[in-house]
């Protein structure tokens, strides 16, 4: 080799041990920033010329790449590690809320004022014409009616703050696909001639880190160093175009209810997020949210319907001489049964009722016995034809007509003569709402009667017109344990623990998975930093090392220079 290639080692060595230094102070510069990725300076020999047959001697070292230390399955696992932990924290929060708001751990929930609510029915039973107990019973069904509607809303917030919430992180999710793809066009230009835009890469993977927590991703990295982003197998991110994402709202038949959904922007197809805190905002709308929104309801409506199905069997401390009853049927010529039709929210069913009309001058009470055919053989039983079997029962005295809401009314025409009601097989007047102790069809409407709030004598306490009865009382005092049909045979005190007994271990299963998929996170991130993260000891090292190169390099040179000074002077 000839001194003048002895220089050119000296000159790619310099340059080379430079390349590296500068990578390690860059490394360094750069240990505190957030996504950063380490990089490494690639060295390799040079190609070695022969300098007579048979031996080679080498040229000097060259910076073949500076590479990004990055494990591309590892990095996978990571953002999937990271969509598992959001979602869980996400449900884990509205499932504590979920909880917190039906009071599950407190001494006042729903089950403890419902308890207290029949209790009242007890004590009125040891003294039924105790007119301050009528009122403790009537005030007690009141505040449960309430408490019921403000546990509705609540939950009713909680829902709508999911739907807001997707919403809010549908159009991060949009912003962060239109930076990849904006990013991927960089890229693939700035890559163009070959080598790694190490700071662009490092932005796109924050980028998709930052989407990883808002839904599952799939990333495919292409031969131009573009990637392609999937969520579940469908594309969102086709190398510089992102396919963007939008939500589209609709409603329940009652127009209150909205539900979001995540779409495409460009076809409108639903966007296939499963975890991440988007899919978790969704499965926890469905699979909690709406279910106990769904809960409240059923409750309240089975309260309702087994407290007014026991009340209208019996009689209060004094009988009607007018009664409007609480629910409009909007087609009076329609069977009682056809609750598509008339819009009743509780069916009734074949059977009959007892109209009792009493004279007050001579106390003789005539029992009227009304049937309601819902057998589904002959002519089945309408509003208007029961309207006209009460005028038939009631002899020109009691009649009843439809008043212009739609509402059985029954009247009293004889001053002298009340009426009353009892013995109730059909469930007709609880369903019509006559005689009943609520009003309402579900959480959203139940109240109590607006008879009974206006005077307490009209609670039906007793049973068969018998003065100072309270069987009627004693009934109603067990309606909490009675089994009810539309939950299922459940009575509402075991479908009321059932259902919290099952968002106790729900929110108990989803802190557990949130610790769970912390580790899993923290044990990859840990993994994914011993590659791509910076350590200033092993940086350290590596700059004594070029540093030392550096300074060989150095004194190479100077032999070298030292060597041609005299080569110079022999031709001299």
């Amino acid at each position: 080799m000839s001194l003048l290639g002895a220089l050119q080692v000296g000159k790619s060595s310099l340059a080379a041990q430079q390349a590296g230094i500068q990578v390690t102070g860059n490394n360094i510069a750069n240990a505190g920033t957030a996504g950063y990725t380490r990089q490494i300076a690639r060295l390799t020999p040079n190609n070695p010329i022969e300098i007579q047959p048979g031996s080679f001697v080498g040229t000097g070292v060259g910076l073949a790449a500076i590479e990004r230390q990055v494990n591309a399955a590892l990095d996978e696992s990571f953002r999937d590690a990271t969509s598992n932990q959001n979602a869980a924290t996400i449900l884990d929060n509205y499932l504590g809320r979920l909880e917190t708001t039906f009071g599950a751990l407190s001494e006042n929930d729903l089950s403890t004022r419902v308890a207290s609510f029949f209790n009242s029915f007890s004590t009125l039973a040891n003294n039924p014409a105790d007119a301050a107990q009528r009122s403790v019973v009537i005030q007690g069904g009141v505040s449960l009616a309430s408490y019921l509607k403000d546990l509705r809303s609540k939950v009713f917030g909680i829902r709508q703050d999911i739907e807001a919430q997707i919403g809010a992180q549908a159009t991060k999710a949009d912003t962060l696909l239109k930076g990849i793809a904006q990013i991927n066009q960089q890229i693939s230009s700035a890559e163009a001639g070959g080598g790694q835009a190490g700071a662009l890469r490092d932005q796109r993977d924050q980028l998709l880190n930052q989407l990883s927590e808002l839904m599952d991703t799939r990333v495919i990295e292409q031969p131009n160093g573009v990637v392609n982003v999937l969520v579940g197998s469908v594309p969102v991110v086709q190398g510089d175009v992102a396919r963007g994402i939008t939500t589209k709202q609709s409603y329940d038949a009652t127009g209150a209810m909205v539900t979001t959904e995540l779409v495409f922007a460009d076809n409108g197809d639903p966007v296939p997020a499963s975890t991440g805190k988007i899919g978790a905002l969704v499965n926890a709308r469905v699979t909690y949210i709406t279910p106990a929104l769904e809960t409240v309801d059923n409750y309240a409506a089975a309260l309702i319907q087994t407290v007014n199905a026991i009340h209208t069997q019996g009689q209060g401390t004094k009988g009607f001489s007018t009664v409007t009853g609480s629910v409009q049927v909007l087609d009076a010529t329609a069977a009682l049964n056809n609750t598509t039709t008339n819009g009743l929210a509780f069916s009734p069913t074949n059977g009959t009722f007892n109209l009792y009309i009493k004279d007050n001058t001579t106390g003789l009470i005539t029992t009227k016995q009304i049937n309601v055919n819902l057998s589904g053989v002959g002519t089945q039983t309408t509003l208007n034809s029961l309207v006209a079997s009460i005028n038939t029962a009631g002899g020109g005295n009691v009649a009843a007509s439809v008043d212009a809401a739609g509402r059985l009314a029954i009247v009293s025409n004889n001053s002298n003569v009340t009426f009353t009601f009892g013995e109730d097989t059909s469930g007709a007047l609880a369903s019509l709402g006559v005689n009943t102790f609520f009003t309402g069809k579900d959480a959203l409407s139940i109240d109590v009667s607006s008879i009974l709030k206006t005077n307490t004598d009209y609670l039906a306490t007793a049973r068969e017109n018998i003065a100072g009865s309270n069987r009627n009382a004693q009934a109603l005092a067990l309606a909490g344990g009675v089994a009810v049909t539309d939950l299922g045979g459940k009575s509402l005190t075991d479908y009321y623990t059932n259902f919290i007994g099952g968002l106790a271990a729900s929110a108990r299963n989803a802190a557990d998975d949130v610790t769970a998929q912390g580790v899993i996170r923290d044990t990859l991130f840990a993994q994914r930093e011993a590659i791509s993260g910076v350590s200033l000891d092993e940086e350290a090292i590596n700059l004594t090392k070029y540093q030392r190169a550096f300074q060989g390099t150095a004194r190479f040179l100077n032999v070298v220079d030292e060597m041609m000074q005299v080569v110079l002077g022999l031709v001299r």
